[in-house]
């Protein structure tokens, strides 16, 4: 990969963060209330908690420097299955509060998938 083409992915994902930045701003400035980007997540996270153990799993893997020492495929493979567990749980209406999917995100981000 040349650094042009770096160059070019990174504005890009510049220019989409910045676009979703102002689109969210611009819909706090009018009127209606919770109408904003963060607001309808955050909704949508009571009812869907597959959003809050997405995040976790994502903050484990950033932010967490220690990994078990797995296979490759048994990393990729294990987020697959959890993920399709938590959708099927979601379908089937099963309650779970947004900070318990979050934290068990977060344990699984952190264990199988982490960046150390």
């Amino acid at each position: 990969m040349s650094w042009n083409s770096v160059a070019v992915e990174a504005s890009a994902l510049l220019a989409l963060t910045l676009g979703i930045i102002a689109w969210d701003i611009f819909l706090a400035a009018d009127k209606r209330k919770r109408n904003t980007i963060s607001a309808m997540i955050a909704g949508a996270s009571e009812t869907w908690w597959i959003i809050p153990y997405a995040w976790g799993v994502l903050g484990g893997h950033w932010f967490v420097s220690k990994s078990l020492d797995v296979p490759v495929w048994l990393t990729g493979s294990s987020l697959v299955v959890a993920g399709v567990v938590v959708l099927v749980l979601n379908l089937k209406r099963v309650r779970l509060p947004a900070w318990v999917a979050a934290a068990i995100g977060f344990v699984h981000g952190g264990l199988l998938w982490s960046q150390g």
